[in-house]
This record gives C-alpha cells, structure tokens and sequence, in this order.
C-alpha cells in the first residue's frame, strides 16, 4: 500500500512537471508535497528501526543478564539498560579472524562492561573509543609485536578476544575479567583527553588514588600480595586495570588486604560493592539513588 501511494505521488509530480500550463509555484508545491512525504516516511522508519534495536539490546540483557546486573534494583535496572544502549549507538563493533560475527548478546556484554564502571558517575560514552574488534581468540599484535588477549591504543581502537572475554565473564568471582581490564585502561586514558568528556574524575579522588596505587606499588615490591598480578604490575596503568578487577570481582577480600586501595577506588567511582550498595550518579536535575545488593 505504501508503495503504491509512493508510486501515485511520483506520478503526479511528473505530470504537473511536463503539463504546459502549471505555474512554477504549483510545480513547487507538489515537489515539496512529494519530498514531505518521503522525508515523513524515512523518518518513520529510522525511528522504528531505532526502536527495535533498543527492544532487541533490552531484552538481550534481561535474558543474559551480568551478576552485577541482576544485583540492582528495577529502577536502577532501567538506567543500566539505557546506558547500555546509548552506548551501543556510539560505537561500531567490527570482527576479524575467520568464523567471527558480532551478535546484539555480544555488543550487549561490552557495553554492560563500561556501564558497569562508571555507575558511579554521571554517565560517561568514551567518546573517543568509538571502534571495537572482536577476534575470536588471542591475536598477534602488530604494534607490541607478541599475542595478546586484548589492548587499548589511543587511535580510538579497543581490541577484545572474545573467548578471554567469555572466560572472564563466565566466573564473576575469579578477579579475572577482560572487559572490565579494558575498559579500566579506557577510562583512564579517557579522562585526560580533551573532549566532550575531558577531566570527568573528581581531581581530588583521583590525586589521592595516584599517591595511594604509588605508594602500594612500592611496598608490593618487598611485601608480596595475594594478587599475585597486582604485585607485579608493571605501570600505573596496569595496575589500575588490575585493582579494577578486584574491587568488582573480590571485593571484601581486596578491602581485606588492601583497604586504602579499595576505598580510594571506592571514592572515585563512587561504587562500594563490598557492603552491597551501588550509587548510580543521577542524570541532570534528578536526585541521586542508590541500589542495595
């Protein structure tokens, strides 16, 4: 039917374009009658297309839902999920290796990854990540020139083994998890380039962390940790990207062995999973909710 509307408008658009005695500004009418209509009808159909794909990442996380997901309450399930999806609206998602296809479930667990870290805060898009590649295992890295299971680069570019990733999301207790190991190392970077979303971590929590991860590093180099990846890491970088891990997955047991870790983490994302409670930062103009675990 639609179709067959499209077809009569066309029709008449020509008509009055080859009859001798329409006037410049009836042809003008009908043109912008015609080109009204197909600007409506494309309208139309982007913001139901639009529709379908929140419905589809919504429902996608509600039948595959994360630990920490679940562990909230309804309303602050709802800002999860819009999160979520505005997330995925902002970044491409592309697959190398053979075999490899990204589904919705997949594209879903990495944005539920980033979501997860900055709860906390008012909500943060990485902007200047904007491309994800998904191999279907470890890949050989070009630039490190050595396999990797995942790797942040300042082009902008995320790079994610999918089969780490799904070990690591597998046992949300384990203190392995590559997405949050990513995203950590993306946020970081994040911060201190000059966008929209420049300078978003309270500079004070973040100078405090800084002198307490410097400090802890040091000490980790004679007394040895439990984490045995948190001793030996080898950066500031890395080991935020580490102590991240466990302040979400461990986390009574990092505050346990290192309290002024998980308490300077526990400021400046403004999460503290270890006594079951998660601060969703409010949008403009609402009030701040928390949901008890």
């Amino acid at each position: 039917m639609l179709l067959f509307f499209r077809l009569i408008l066309f029709a008449l658009l020509v008509y009055f374009a080859l009859a001798p005695d329409i006037t410049l500004a009836e042809l003008l009418i009908a043109a912008i009658a015609y080109f009204g209509f197909e600007f409506n009808i494309r309208r139309q159909q982007h913001k139901k297309a639009v529709t379908v794909a929140a419905d589809e990442i919504r429902a996608t996380l509600r039948l595959h839902p994360t630990l920490y997901y679940n562990r909230l309450q309804e309303a602050q399930k709802q800002e999860f999920e819009a999160r979520v999806i505005r997330f995925i609206a902002q970044k491409t998602f592309i697959p190398r290796g053979p075999g490899m296809d990204v589904t919705t479930e997949m594209q879903m667990k990495i944005a539920a990854c980033a979501v997860q870290l900055t709860f906390g805060l008012p909500e943060i898009h990485f902007s200047h990540f904007k491309t994800f590649l998904l191999y279907p295992e470890r890949y050989y890295s070009t630039i490190y020139k050595q396999y990797h299971c995942g790797e942040v680069n300042m082009r902008g570019i995320i790079v994610l083994s999918w089969r780490d990733f799904e070990t690591g999301n597998y046992n949300p207790a384990d203190g392995l998890n590559l997405g949050l190991h990513e995203m950590a190392h993306a946020l970081h970077l994040e911060n201190g380039i000059p966008n929209g979303e420049y300078d978003f971590l309270n500079r004070e929590y973040l100078y405090h962390w800084a002198t307490v991860s410097e400090t802890e590093r040091e000490r980790l180099q004679t007394d040895k940790s439990i984490f045995r990846r948190l001793s030996s890491a080898p950066d500031t970088h890395e080991f935020f990207a580490v102590a991240v891990e466990l302040f979400f997955e461990l986390p009574l047991l990092l505050k346990q062995e290192h309290p002024g870790i998980y308490s300077s983490l526990a400021n400046l994302l403004n999460q503290d999973p270890a006594t079951g409670a998660q601060h969703a930062a409010a949008p403009p103009h609402h009030t701040q909710t928390i949901a008890t675990l």
